[in-house]
């Protein structure tokens, strides 16, 4: 996702203290209790009491602003989605493709957040492309080098329509949304009956977050409001009443040093305490509308 993120940390680097209201219910059941998994000089980790997700403090916030032209990192993930198709950003939006592809293969694809390089791929396999985002540089990358014509803006937007797509894309978006819900409820409202629902986000339960710990790449605490996981992705599927079709589990591949960290899980299974291993570091959930259970107009 490539909204420009403000943190609302303002005190020193190395300051922050873990406050004694969390302020925020679960998005998935409601509770308002969480409890702290994990704290750092800069960042904490709580999870609902019920175990349904973690989310990240403090919250980052987002400039309501459009035009974050300035936005480098968004241009970078787009060129390597295209030039190189090693690179993990191009695999994930191809697993991502491929995967939802198997429910439906054709049709009308709105990619929500489209600053992740998605939308060239979905055209070349032949889908109908729309898609949106609220940044300048990711849209004009898009018209510029690929000739596509995103939106400018924030979703939902009613220049979309309702019940107008046959699968809707959100890659890396899902965990910088303060109201998932919301969002996630908009969305289905645009699916046509028996439409996909294709999610991809860094997975908190995979094995490079479980050997780095606090210090994983995926966490991004400036960026990332909550934690997720295949599971609480499907979850908040679940909850807004689509259908899981499949789950799958791969790796972007985030800087690191493989080696150290395979000496390390070497360790721990030496010890007996490996466990099931997730290896991968994104989850990828596919969820669909049910032709049977239409939805009342929002």
């Amino acid at each position: 996702m490539c909204w420009m993120p403000i943190s609302q940390h303002t005190g020193a680097p190395g300051s922050f203290q873990m406050p004694d209201d969390f302020g925020m219910t679960c998005p998935i059941c409601g509770s308002d209790s969480w409890s702290i998994v994990a704290q750092t000089s800069d960042f904490g980790l709580s999870q609902c009491i019920n175990k349904c997700i973690i989310r990240t403090l403090p919250m980052p916030l987002y400039e309501p602003e459009t035009d974050n032209t300035g936005n480098s990192e968004t241009v970078t993930v787009m060129e390597n989605v295209y030039s190189d198709p090693a690179d993990g950003h191009f695999r994930l939006a191809r697993e991502l493709l491929c995967l939802a592809g198997r429910f439906k293969p054709g049709g009308r694809l709105l990619d929500i957040g489209c600053g992740m390089g998605l939308l060239k791929l979905a055209q070349e396999i032949g889908y109908d492309i729309t898609g949106i985002d609220p940044t300048n540089s990711s849209t004009k990358y898009a018209q510029q080098i690929f000739g596509l014509n995103p939106l400018i803006g924030f979703f939902p937007d009613e220049r979309l329509g309702l019940e107008t797509f046959d699968i809707i894309t959100m890659n890396h978006v899902l965990e910088h949304l303060p109201d998932p819900n919301f969002v996630l409820n908009a969305a289905i409202h645009l699916l046509k009956d028996s439409g996909v629902l294709a999610i991809a986000s860094p997975d908190y339960n995979g094995l490079m977050r479980r050997l780095r710990r606090t210090k994983w790449e995926g966490i991004r605490p400036c960026e990332h409001v909550w934690q997720l996981t295949s599971n609480s992705i499907a979850n908040l599927l679940l909850k807004n009443g689509l259908e899981i079709a499949a789950k799958k589990n791969t790796t972007l591949q985030y800087n690191t040093s493989v080696g150290s960290l395979f000496r390390r899980l070497a360790l721990k299974t030496a010890i007996g305490v490996a466990g099931p291993l997730n290896l991968g570091d994104n989850a990828i959930v596919i969820a669909q509308k049910s032709s049977s259970k239409r939805r009342p107009a929002a």
